[in-house]
């Protein structure tokens, strides 16, 4: 069986760094990874009728990050999906591990919330607490140029 592994992204140079662990994961692997390359969107809408626009604008936004990071996969031959879930990011990634037979998660410790909390990001911290799949958390870097 192919481990299935859940690798949230979010955009953020921060939290792009697990994509260089994960290729490099892949790639020590001898029956094969796939990837599951998610975001979920988060909206914070001042006015309900923005709901619909900041929807579309933020999907838009996260389908060209995606589609990047998918390209950098196929680049290496690895085999990966991409999903985009709208709710709050740590419970939408717990319920998503839990629901589609993922294997594991690999996260960032920080993304875009950067060093706010001292120890690990907000959503990290949360996914790392709750939930049921074995998570690894790869230290992103102190300072991004």
């Amino acid at each position: 069986m192919i481990p299935r592994v859940l690798l949230p992204l979010d955009g953020s140079r921060r939290a792009d760094c697990i994509i260089d662990e994960a290729l490099k994961m892949a790639k020590n692997t001898k029956n094969g990874i796939t990837f599951i390359l998610m975001q979920v969107i988060e909206i914070y809408p001042l006015l309900a009728r923005d709901k619909e626009s900041e929807m579309r604008i933020l999907t838009e936004n996260a389908e060209k990050n995606l589609s990047k990071a998918k390209k950098r996969f196929e680049e290496e031959g690895i085999k990966n999906e991409i999903v985009i879930k709208d709710g709050k990011p740590a419970q939408e990634i717990c319920d998503y591990a839990d629901r589609n037979d993922i294997n594991f998660v690999v996260i960032s410790s920080h993304g875009h919330g950067g060093v706010n909390r001292w120890a690990l990001g907000s959503v990290t911290d949360k996914v790392v607490r709750h939930c049921s799949k074995p998570v690894y958390v790869v230290k992103s870097q102190k300072e991004i140029r």
